[in-house]
């Protein structure tokens, strides 16, 4: 994501503010997943277990609908053995991506589409099983 949206996320006063940021940079974000950006961004003390888990070795993983799921980032080659293209771009004659069609799941379809913009082949930003919750992104074949 864009480093003056997250500058901006960061500084956010409310939940609104966050959902308002992404409605004015095309970003699909509801209420919900509004209020548990802020929530993560402004978060400050002690960290839970499970946080601790996951900076002391446990593990990156997000819980979902009770269940544990590997948390990835755009850019990086998929590491769960579960990718999927999800996605055609389209590039200019100097390799620009210009354009990005979106296969499978439509959910998140900006995230997905900046994600899409800065991965390559084999990258998470452009597998199918992308999902997003709260701003985070998670392998949703990776449940546990």
């Amino acid at each position: 994501m864009n480093e003056k949206i997250m500058e901006k996320a960061r500084a956010a006063k409310s939940a609104d503010e966050i959902l308002a940021l992404a409605k004015e940079n095309d970003i699909e974000l509801t209420p919900e997943e509004a209020r548990e950006t802020f929530e993560l961004l402004s978060k400050t003390g002690e960290i839970s277990d499970e946080e601790l888990d996951n900076v002391s070795g446990g593990g990156c993983k997000t819980n979902v609908d009770g269940k544990k799921y590997v948390i990835v980032t755009s850019g990086l080659g998929c590491f769960t053995g579960a990718y999927e293209c999800n996605c055609e771009r389209y590039a200019d004659s100097r390799g620009r991506i210009y354009n990005v069609t979106l296969l499978y799941e439509k959910d998140h379809s900006s995230l997905r589409k900046t994600w899409a913009r800065w991965g390559a082949e084999g990258d998470c930003g452009l597998c199918r099983w992308l999902k997003f919750k709260g701003g985070l992104g998670y392998c949703s074949k990776s449940a546990e």
